[in-house]
């Protein structure tokens, strides 16, 4: 099949132009600590007691909860399902952590013809890969991390990918429901990689932002994505990922969604449809018996209020908007 030279230059520019957009996020100011939205700030400037896991095997099985946001059907007559408005054209994913073989499952099911696909990760924790094992380090709640800055999480891993490496057998604990029961310490010759390692050679692009779990995101965390979002060359495709794929990732999701729908659907529906291709009812956190549920919910609506009132192209930060009502 011949190659059309002009369609080669065009993706040779979308990918250069995400390229230089990633370098850019990668070099953004943080603010340190949680106080810029959100409640989930300690203060605290160190990692906390953490436990060593196995987050899910190396197996060619997809992520738990995997979805591609296009793959839904005409609901047809049904008036009780939420607009499909926008929903097939978002260019989306998301699931849980994958391994190595994971992932190039994931990429075997995203649609035909979608272009550079960018890694969403949404963990706080600190995680690597081990032999193609994806391993975190689990706090009471998953919540080793909170209150570290972007940039103190990122020290925090790469201090630990040393020790790993340095590290000879090296042991994992088993958290029964949160991890896999190791089979032994891994030990002889391993590889330990972070997961921008892993992604790129895949051909994928990484962002990291660092949401703790549970949690509504910091404001400087959705300043990032925003900023990702706004300089996304057509046709990029977005794969979200946190550590189980419900919470985290059915946030930014729905956020992505209303960066791109929010002037044409509901609030509401926006919400529905994120539960309807399987991700979390964030509906149901407004009246949650959790705080950090209720915060993340009114913190949504107020996302919706600002994609909706969008009038530069998001040139203005969210949080700058926020601070601002």
């Amino acid at each position: 099949m011949a190659i059309h030279p002009g369609r080669c230059r065009q993706q040779r520019l979308r990918t250069h132009s995400l390229a230089a957009l990633l370098s850019a996020l990668a070099v953004l100011p943080i603010v340190a600590g949680c106080a810029d939205g959100g409640t989930a700030g300690s203060g605290s400037t160190t990692p906390r007691q953490a436990r060593q896991i196995i987050d899910v095997a190396d197996t060619p099985a997809l992520p738990k909860n995997f979805r591609v946001v296009g793959a839904v059907a005409d609901h047809g007559t049904d008036r009780t399902a939420p607009s499909l408005t926008g929903l097939a054209t978002l260019h989306a994913s998301g699931s849980g952590v994958f391994s190595a073989a994971g992932l190039r499952a994931v990429s075997d099911h995203l649609p035909a013809g979608h272009g550079p696909v960018v890694d969403v990760d949404l963990r706080q924790e600190s995680h690597l890969y081990v032999n193609g094992m994806p391993v975190s380090w689990f706090g009471d709640k998953d919540d080793a991390n909170i209150g570290l800055s972007h940039d103190q999480v990122l020290a925090d891993e790469q201090r630990r990918r040393t020790e790993l490496e340095r590290t000879r057998p090296v042991s994992f604990d088993w958290i029964p429901g949160k991890s896999v029961r190791p089979s032994g310490p891994v030990r002889g010759s391993k590889s330990v990689r972070t997961e921008a390692d892993m992604v790129e050679q895949a051909g994928w692009r990484y962002v990291r932002l660092t949401v703790p779990d549970h949690h509504r995101p910091q404001n400087a965390e959705v300043d990032r994505f925003v900023t990702l979002v706004r300089g996304l060359p057509q046709g990029a495709w977005l794969h979200f990922h946190c550590r189980a794929g419900v919470g985290r990732t059915t946030t930014f999701m729905a956020m992505y969604d209303m960066m791109r729908n929010a002037r044409r659907v509901s609030f509401g529906d926006i919400l529905r449809r994120q539960a309807w291709i399987g991700g979390k009812d964030l509906a149901s956190d407004a009246h949650s018996d959790k705080p950090e549920a209720r915060e993340r919910a009114a913190f949504l609506r107020d996302f919706y209020a600002y994609a909706q009132r969008n009038a530069d192209g998001f040139k203005l930060p969210y949080s700058r908007w926020a601070a601002g009502r």
